[in-house]
């Protein structure tokens, strides 16, 4: 074989495997009314292995890739956009792109049910999160992320796990194009590359989840972001005991933003920090003393909390199963203490405690409907709490009135409209349909009428 032919050979070789290593799987997200036009984008390769062990000693792995059979996508958009990779067993990983300032971070979820991955043998039925350390800044919020070099995350526990049980949750991803603001034309905007691939051309051999974007010089004036941003809040696992058993689940990422006046050099000014409810937070509420009303009451930093009230007009003898009853969240307050440190120059006097409440009559909170066993929305929820206070709920499920004392979320869930899955725009258009067929109808057997009527009048 001569040289020419043994060059060609290892020229094509070199040409295979780098559109092998370029190889990325293509995921997007559009609302159901307009699909041609998706608000997130993410090309990636990736692995997710996850480990349990009992007792330290490893007893199952599962792995999930891009090349899994029957990923679906579930998303929405908006101030925090999201996209969730749905598994066929029942894992998801989800992507929170948070704008802040026009400054747009990535957080990253990967949530899963053990009995269903590692199989019935292991009896933990409920969800179990973990969160990545979280990705300071990955972009603007024209541009795309951008990170060809591989790259190693190891995602932390969520909540409280089993006992005597622990469990290792990895990703690996390289090839990642990512964008969850201002897609244009179902396109990908200017790449903004990571840290990875902008500090050398040798391989990578160490795992970061620090990126910094590019810049290029621009005649038009930024905002200038804080130096660090704050990740996306822990979703958190909160339960109620009543006399025998559970009464109250509830799970979600929540986060509490709070308007107040500062006094500065140059006047008077509304600031509006957000607060996250953290991992530590401690859960405790009342089942018992008011037969149609239940209490959740999550306290956190130095005489912070925030209580859900959960009503039902239906009585205690017809509370058999949560599954034919209907109940909503009536109430929610938020309790905080006016500090220097969470509230720099704040007009209030520092000590002061304040407790936050909607107006009678001006709550619009989620209920669950009574042929249903919870309520869940993934999607981003704001909620109002007063004109100072708002809330933020994500990854969201609760119930009360916990007949049998399971807490598990089991049963067909009330699923927020948000989530996407009821969709007016369908029925409208074939309401629209029939009832202009109907009147085509009545036009058509008049005029017929009309004619018939004329040839009599003429003989």
């Amino acid at each position: 074989m001569g040289a020419s032919s043994i060059n060609l050979i290892a020229i094509l070789v070199l040409i295979s495997g780098s559109l092998m290593l370029s190889h990325a799987v293509y995921f997007s997200y559009a609302p159901k009314g307009s699909p041609d036009e998706p608000c997130i984008l993410l090309d990636i390769d990736f692995n997710i292995t996850m480990k349990i062990y009992e007792n330290g000693t490893e007893v199952a792995t599962a792995v999930r890739t891009d090349d899994d059979q029957g990923i679906t996508v579930q998303g929405s958009c908006g101030i925090v956009s999201t996209l969730i990779l749905r598994f066929s067993n029942g894992t998801s990983w989800s992507f929170l792109f948070k704008n802040k300032d026009g400054v747009v971070s990535l957080d990253r979820l990967v949530q899963f049910r053990p009995n269903q991955l590692f199989g019935p043998s292991f009896p933990y039925k409920d969800y179990i999160s973990f969160d990545d350390p979280g990705i300071a800044t990955i972009s603007d919020e024209n541009s795309s992320y951008s990170c060809v070099s591989t790259q190693r995350t190891e995602y932390n526990p969520v909540g409280v796990l089993p006992e005597n049980v622990t469990f290792t949750v990895v990703s690996v991803e390289s090839n990642i194009r990512a964008q969850g603001f201002n897609v244009k034309d179902g396109q990908f905007g200017p790449p903004s590359s990571c840290s990875a691939d902008l500090t050398s051309t040798s391989p990578v051999t160490g795992a970061s989840n620090s990126t910094t974007p590019t810049t290029t010089p621009s005649t038009t004036a930024t905002p200038s972001p804080p130096t660090t941003l704050q990740p996306l809040p822990p979703v958190n696992n909160y339960t109620v005991q009543g006399e025998n058993s559970t009464c109250i689940v509830l799970l979600g990422a929540i986060d509490i933003s709070i308007t107040y006046e500062a006094n500065t050099s140059t006047g008077i000014v509304k600031r509006t920090p957000t607060f996250q409810v953290p991992p530590n937070a401690n859960a405790s509420g009342d089942c018992d003393s008011i037969p149609t009303s239940q209490e959740l009451v999550i306290s956190f930093y130095n005489g912070w909390s925030l209580t859900f009230t959960f009503d039902t007009d239906k009585e205690t003898q017809d509370l058999a199963s949560e599954e034919n009853m209907s109940y909503r969240i009536s109430n929610i307050t938020v309790t905080y203490v006016i500090d220097q440190q969470n509230f720099p120059d704040a007009v209030i006097p520092e000590g002061t405690v304040i407790t936050a409440a909607p107006a009678a009559g001006e709550d619009n909170f989620p209920s669950k409907s009574g042929d249903t066993g919870f309520y869940k929305c993934n999607t981003n929820l704001r909620l109002t709490i007063s004109d100072d206070v708002k809330m933020d709920t994500r990854f969201l499920e609760f119930k009360a009135f916990n007949a049998d004392g399971n807490a598990n979320f089991s049963g067909n869930p009330n699923v927020c409209n948000a989530d996407g899955d009821s969709d007016n725009t369908i029925p409208i258009i074939v309401g629209s349909v029939l009832g202009g067929l109907l009147l085509i109808v009545i036009v058509i057997f008049f005029v017929c009428r009309y004619k018939r009527n004329s040839k009599y009048q003429e003989i």
